[in-house]
């Protein structure tokens, strides 16, 4: 009796292992792209609110978003400080698509939606800029403080194209409805003053911020093209977007500013 029960057991472990094989067979991740979690979904949306479309007049021109001052210099902690590229926004603009503080007004998809009647918010003060040929940045203050907005974490260290690390970009690509670029979006290259990525973007793009896989800031997109100069060999060139990486961007503001 003990040898049938014994033969009965090995036959349905045997029965189990050849369901997981077939199992396998019909179950696979093909390709290099993957699923993705909820509670990582939850986290992009919970960045996308601090996520701004910056226009002039009805024409969208570029994307911003929202940093706790403090974070950034001890000078700044009593407001929240506004981030884009120094191509969009400008007091003294050296390209004729760039606009002045006073002609733009920022909205917030992500809290307030798209419709026509989104609350509107307007610059305050042009806190510090860095021209588009060094950090091309400009930090505002807006007009009033933008509620609840959740904290970007900032990335303790930067990603690493060793390990095949990704960058995530949220911003208004042709200055339409925010959107996520999650596809096709390998670390290509990273260097102490610029980042490539492969990140999909288009005009309107400019001044969004880049995320790593954990969702943690890791610097400002501003730039793309299929001929920039790569990184490691300036001689050659490769289809990329390009973002200043915050640590510089940090630097900066504490040499410029104060801690």
């Amino acid at each position: 009796m003990c040898g049938a029960i014994e033969g009965s057991a090995s036959a349905i472990s045997e029965w189990g292992r050849g369901l997981d094989a077939r199992a396998k067979k019909l179950e696979a991740v093909l390709g290099s792209e993957s699923y993705v979690r909820l509670s990582w979904l939850m986290k992009s949306l919970q960045r996308a609110q601090g996520v701004a479309r910056i226009w002039r007049g009805a024409r969208a021109v570029g994307t911003g978003f929202l940093l706790p001052g403090g974070n950034l210099s001890s000078k700044w902690k009593s407001h929240q400080v506004l981030v884009t590229n120094n191509h969009v926004i400008s007091k003294n603009p050296v390209d004729p698509r760039t606009i002045y503080p006073e002609e733009a007004t920022l909205t917030f998809d992500a809290l307030s939606g798209t419709g026509p009647n989104q609350p509107g918010y307007e610059v305050k003060e042009v806190l510090l800029e860095s021209p588009i040929e060094e950090l091309d940045f400009t930090f505002l203050r807006l007009d009033k403080e933008v509620e609840r907005i959740e904290d970007f974490a900032f990335a303790k260290t930067m990603p690493r194209k060793t390990y095949g690390d990704r960058v995530y970009v949220i911003g208004h690509p042709r200055g339409e409805e925010l959107s996520f670029s999650i596809h096709d979006n390998v670390l290509l290259d990273i260097n102490e003053r610029r980042v490539h990525y492969r990140s999909p973007t288009e005009p309107g793009s400019s001044g969004s911020p880049l995320f790593n896989d954990d969702w943690s800031l890791i610097g400002i997109h501003h730039a793309g093209g299929k001929e920039m100069k790569k990184l490691d060999d300036p001689r050659k060139f490769y289809e990329a977007n390009e973002g200043i990486p915050l640590p510089i961007i940090r630097a900066e503001i504490a040499d410029r500013v104060g801690a």
